[in-house]
């Protein structure tokens, strides 16, 4: 899961940029200045491939895939990027990791169940099962770890998130039986 680790990182660096300098001056540190006063829609589009590497593996996707979904969310819940508070970030990231995690599981399973097993009724209900537990268990898991990371330098915050997803996908993985 590194894609995601790397990516959750990115996605709290780049929060924490648009809380702490406002959304114009981050776009403007990220060479996307083109965008100020564009709504938060495309913005956060367009931050896809900063926050996420493109291409490759399906750790990538996978990362991509949470991200997109997370962004989706944010936009469902008309989340304000110019009146960010840390609740709202940690949210957000809990959300992503949730979603990464969720996905990576999902993947790791479907590569190892025979499809016959299940219906595709009974899929559909182990995948939104699944997914409620990861967030709970994610939200449950993260709230310190996320605190502290509220306040760390970004030179640090790579590690802090490196921790954050061990513990997290470390937990899901040994719930659902999978080794790590």
């Amino acid at each position: 899961m590194h894609s995601s680790r790397r990516a959750a990182s990115n996605l709290l660096g780049v929060l924490h940029d648009i809380r702490d300098k406002g959304i114009d001056e981050t776009l403007r540190s990220l060479n996307l200045d083109r965008l100020s006063g564009r709504p938060p829609k495309e913005i956060l589009v367009a931050l896809t491939d900063i926050i996420c590497a493109s291409g490759g593996p399906i750790d990538e996707a996978i990362a991509r895939n949470a991200y997109i979904e997370t962004v989706v969310e944010m936009i469902e819940q008309s989340v304000d990027l110019d009146k960010l508070d840390d609740a709202q970030i940690e949210a957000i990231v809990i959300s992503f990791i949730s979603r990464s995690i969720a996905t990576r599981v999902i993947e790791d399973i479907g590569q190892k169940l025979d499809v016959t097993a299940v219906s595709p009724e009974q899929a559909d209900m182990l995948i939104r099962n699944l997914h409620d537990f990861v967030l709970g268990a994610v939200k449950d898991q993260l709230a310190q770890e996320m605190e502290k990371a509220r306040n760390i330098p970004k030179t640090q915050l790579t590690a802090s998130m490196q921790k954050i997803y061990e513990v997290a996908f470390s937990l899901i993985a040994g719930a659902v039986g999978i080794s790590t």
